[in-house]
């Protein structure tokens, strides 16, 4: 850490020198370092001539620069940062101009220091609060330039992931309390080392990820994780800083050696080495890109809010363990109480971890999620002979939320009457891009605002069917505040509230005739109405009067409209039921319905797919398998979806169903490779490679040659299916297009090298 701090400094000393002299010398530094001298920032070794030059500025006893003869540079000893600096002068330097770039070099290095160590916490050397937002800023900029995802294939440059892991040391106000500030000051130190130690290990190993960590306050450290990586590797490597810490004591003999040769502790008393137990929660958050006109310092508060909540989490469910915010709402909240008077359940989450009204969770009871292990002991050992089952209880659906409990209420009309008790766990249950629709107004789902009655779904629905049945045509329109969590956090409820009851007085007085006005759930309105009312150009005016009174709700307007299904030419369209109006509009105006930022949206096939492979390029897999199975019910099928839902599927690990729906896509599409060599994916990953050739073997010569150019790993896939025709003798091989095939994959950069190859290379053998 010496080194590393020392090296910082110095290329601070560089960037001053180039600040304030670039345009009258040309600088180069020198440190000593492993019994040798080193210019920074450059790998070769000074030459004998260099290093003579680097001794004698040291030697001059008068601190006066060293000046070669006839050379127009001069070599200054910099006491300050313990390095020696050479400067080169257009013309040979007089002894003035050296005394002034003497003093001039001085107060460089002086604002090298100050800036050092206000960049730097001074204990543990580790980024200050302020230089890691700072960089954080950086790297959400990195991130936020989304790299390109393909929208059918399984092949893709791999995305760019950004992570915060908040760390914290678990019960160091006991070490403090116990063995005095000397030596808790120690063990941050050795704290912070491990961390480095272990960021320094992962990246000699993984060539794109970039660590940097920071120390912004007492036993709080901050860890920052980016690169072209998986979110599976940083979640291992977020164990891998926590075994460091744990699984040796902290300090060691070691490393208490190495701190007592730095400076005298021997006032400090040390602990026995087995009550040196130091171990750490993690919390980790991961930045999912939001609309740009969030500034980025809110962009920062955020994620660096969500990672915190996240380390709160892993603290208060045991400590020593690493937490994903993400994992928060999905897996880790717990019933607190059950008022079996009122049935009203009270539970440990709520809307700083994403817990929205209308929410549904699964309960479990304690100990029967299907995850804890059944032992059995004979008094010498333990042993695991199985798990305990898993064991739903009920359905419960939240209607109240706060910012750290929410309380909920039986849902399952089957069995309001069960008793839960406190300590069970809940499992959400995932409602993809349109969140939770309220879909009656019970004694437990307060007025949203005002007089403004939650979930009149039904009272829509019914207007719908009246003029279906009639005859007349309708549309749907939602209006949809898509930044109100973001709103309810900074202003909190009543506000929200208040902006939705102002905008429903809006819609209510645009829309007057032969229509009807609902709220849908806690962030949009919808108006139905019969669509010889509706006019395009008025709701772009209409829009546009409304956007300024919600600019920081961001408003969205996805819209349905059932004329437009008469006059689609193609196929857009097709298969589109009108009595589903309120759902297509409610999906056009989710976020993930444009590919640009169109604040109005109209519903079509192209925006389902715009969905699905949003939610797949955020890698949210089963919120896009949530929606897909939604927009299936509601009558929205067509190849491309079913592909992208495959797609979907193979991701969160469902290979058979993804099998499935990539053979129905390629029913209704034969023609199409990329299908097909998406199909032989999944097959190969459940074993039946038959089935998979029986399709893949159909591709023409050219469809091959596209499939190498366009989807290499649908084509390395085919070929290892080929491999294990052959060493299994299945009837589907083809020998030509074995030897063809092979030849091209272990001639690809991405697999030569790759363990895939291996079936390949014994096949080539047999």
């Amino acid at each position: 850490m010496d080194s590393a701090m020392k090296l910082e400094r110095l290329r601070l000393l560089r960037n001053e020198i180039n600040y304030e002299m670039n345009a009258e010398v040309s600088a180069a530094i020198y440190y000593f370092h492993g019994d040798a001298w080193h210019e920074l920032d450059n790998q070769s070794s000074p030459s004998k001539q260099i290093q003579s030059n680097i001794n004698k500025a040291r030697e001059n006893t008068n601190s006066e620069p060293f000046r070669p003869a006839k050379s127009k540079a001069a070599w200054f000893s910099c006491d300050e940062i313990d390095c020696v600096i050479s400067l080169i002068f257009n013309i040979k330097p007089q002894k003035k101009t050296l005394d002034n770039f003497q003093t001039r070099l001085g107060n460089v290095a002086r604002r090298a220091v100050n800036s050092y160590k206000v960049s730097y916490n001074q204990l543990t050397q580790l980024l200050a609060r302020d230089s890691f937002r700072e960089n954080l800023g950086k790297l959400i900029d990195w991130t936020s330039d989304v790299s390109v995802v393909s929208s059918e294939t399984h092949d893709a440059a791999q995305d760019k992931t950004l992570a915060i892991l908040a760390l914290d040391i678990d019960y160091f106000k006991q070490v403090n309390d116990t063995y005095g500030h000397l030596y808790g000051d120690q063990v941050l130190k050795i704290f912070a080392i491990r961390l480095e130690q272990c960021a320094k290990s992962i990246a000699e190993k993984n060539e794109t990820v970039e660590i940097s960590i920071g120390h912004p306050s007492g036993e709080e450290f901050l860890i920052s994780v980016s690169g072209c990586i998986t979110k599976e590797s940083i979640i291992e490597w977020a164990n891998d800083f926590r075994t460091s810490i744990c699984d040796e004591p902290l300090p060691s003999e070691s490393e208490w050696k190495k701190l007592s040769e730095k400076e005298d502790l021997s006032p400090i008393i040390v602990p026995q080495l087995h009550e040196r137990n130091v171990t750490t929660s993690i919390g980790v958050a991961f930045y999912n890109p939001i609309p740009k006109t969030i500034t980025n310092e809110n962009k920062i508060i955020a994620i660096l809010e969500d990672a915190d909540t996240a380390l709160y989490r892993a603290k208060s469910s045991g400590r020593n363990q690493v937490i994903q915010f993400d994992e928060i709402l999905d897996l880790c909240g717990r019933v607190l109480e059950h008022d079996q008077v009122t049935n009203v359940i009270a539970i440990d989450i709520g809307g700083n971890v994403g817990v929205l009204l209308g929410q549904e969770f699964k309960v479990f009871p304690p100990g029967y999620t299907g995850k804890r292990k059944f032992t059995v002991s004979d008094g010498r050992t333990t042993r695991t002979i199985g798990i305990y089952p898993r064991i739903e209880l009920t359905t419960i659906t939240v209607f109240n939320v706060q910012p750290e409990l929410s309380f909920a209420y039986i849902s399952d009309i089957n069995k309001t009457a069960t008793v839960i008790d406190s300590g069970s766990t809940l499992e959400a249950i995932p409602t993809g891009s349109i969140g939770h629709l309220l879909t009656n107004s019970s004694r437990y789902l307060p007025n949203s605002a005002e007089h403004v009655k939650v979930g009149d779904f039904a009272g829509l629905q019914g207007f719908i069917k009246d003029n279906l049945t009639s005859g007349n045509k309708i549309f749907s329109i939602v209006f949809r505040f898509s930044a109100a969590q973001v709103y309810l956090k900074k202003y909190g409820s009543a506000a929200l509230n208040e902006s939705l009851a102002k905008l429903f007085r809006e819609v209510s007085g645009n829309f007057n005739v032969e229509s009807n006005v609902g709220v849908l759930d806690s962030g949009s309105i919808c108006v139905v109405g019969r669509d010889v009312h509706f006019s395009k150009s008025d709701l772009v005016r209409f829009f546009h009067a409304l956007k300024s009174d919600f600019s920081e709700l961001l408003l969205k307007i996805g819209v349905f409209c059932q004329s437009d299904i008469d006059s689609d030419n193609g196929s857009d369209l097709s298969g589109l039921e009108a009595e589903y109006s309120i759902e297509y509009s409610r999906y056009a105006a989710s976020d993930h319905a444009a590919n640009s930022n169109d604040e109005i949206v109209y519903f079509n096939h192209q925006i389902a797919v715009n969905i699905l492979n949003s939610q797949r390029k955020l890698k949210a897999y089963k919120q896009g398998i949530a929606d897909f199975e939604s927009l299936k019910k509601i009558g929205v099928e067509s190849t491309s979806l079913m592909n992208i839902a495959g797609l979907l599927y193979y991701s969160d690990g469902d290979f058979r169903t993804a099998a499935d729906l990539f053979e129905n896509a390629i029913n209704n599409d034969p023609n199409n490779f990329i299908l097909k060599t998406n199909f032989g994916t999944a097959t190969y990953s459940i074993s039946e490679f038959s089935r998979g050739l029986k399709v893949l073997n159909t591709l023409t010569d050219d469809e091959i040659i596209k499939a190498k150019d366009n989807h290499k790993y649908g084509y390395l896939m085919y070929a290892l299916h080929l491999a294990k025709a052959k060493i299994m003798g299945l009837d589907e091989f083809n020998d030509g297009r074995f030897r063809v095939m092979s030849a091209n994959v272990l001639a690809m950069d991405e697999y030569k090298d790759s363990p895939r190859v291996r079936d390949i290379l014994y096949a080539l053998k047999l």
